[in-house]
């Protein structure tokens, strides 16, 4: 399983790792600097103590590559993204000392970090496996490290939401406090935004639910009304979502179908639509 970081070019990879091994002082470890001339090499092997999803090879490898001063020969025993046993071999490598020793835990570092998120949304995954939902990540990740974090998230099974705040509109319940209601935030939101964008609004009660419908036809009304009459929220949802995915307007919906079946009922939910 091969998986792209998403670091666009060498030199933000090399920009992002120096800024790691300086935070950790590698070019100023006196304990591993003081092995240096004597240029001996050695063989080392990262191994895994626990059964886990492995995350953060390449940026492990591109790590020893931007200390040393010459050829280092690395060798992966799995691909980011694999089920690794433990006590399995996850990675050889044979390299100056000094330079293993001054870059090992920036390297495991970045392994430990990205496979843990990458096990942890692989056990979500496997939860829902027999379902048709997704597991998406969110904005709430370490400053500075979401390029990598998403990218265990993915290393895992999940799906790349939004990037930042740029690459999406999603309006959260402070949006909506702040507008007055959902309606009145999507009305100003729309109106500054191209009609290629996408609104996603979050919703928590299925009351907020018949207000968005109120802002938006054929078998897949139908199909929606059924679920929502059988208070199958985590299908009627799908339905949404489906339906917000393919720009179809939920007005028709709202005004012919729905809204007299809608009233009155108060079942709670915690969703994203």
């Amino acid at each position: 399983m091969r998986l792209k970081t998403g670091f666009k070019s060498q030199a933000v990879w090399n920009e992002f790792i120096k800024n790691a091994l300086i935070e950790d002082g590698a070019w100023t470890d006196r304990t591993s600097l003081g092995l240096k001339n004597n240029h001996k090499k050695v063989h080392a092997t990262i191994l895994s103590k626990q059964d886990l999803v492995i995350a953060g090879l390449e940026i492990a490898a591109q790590t020893f590559h931007f200390l040393m001063d010459g050829p280092i020969v690395w060798m992966t025993e799995t691909e980011d993204g694999e089920k690794v046993k433990a006590g399995s071999p996850v990675a050889r490598l044979q390299a100056e000392a000094w330079a293993v020793l001054a870059a090992e835990r920036t390297v495991l570092n970045f392994l430990q970090r990205l496979s843990g998120i990458a096990t942890l949304t692989r056990t979500y995954v496997d939860r829902i496996k027999d379902t048709k939902a997704k597991i998406v990540d969110t904005r709430k990740t370490t400053p500075c490290l979401r390029i990598l974090e998403k990218f265990a998230v993915r290393c895992g099974g999940g799906t790349d939401h939004r990037f930042g705040l740029h690459d999406g509109c999603l309006i959260k319940d402070n949006h909506i406090r702040f507008a007055g209601s959902i309606k009145k935030a999507v009305d100003s939101i729309r109106g500054n935004i191209s009609h290629l964008w996408r609104i996603e609004v979050e919703v928590e009660t299925l009351q907020q639910v018949e207000e968005l419908l109120g802002l938006g036809h054929g078998e897949r009304w139908l199909e929606l009304a059924g679920y929502l009459l059988m208070g199958n929220t985590s299908a009627s949802l799908g339905v949404i979502n489906q339906a917000a995915w393919d720009g179809t307007d939920l007005r028709q919906l709202h005004r012919q179908t729905l809204r007299p079946r809608l009233r009155g009922n108060t079942s709670p939910l915690g969703a994203a639509v």
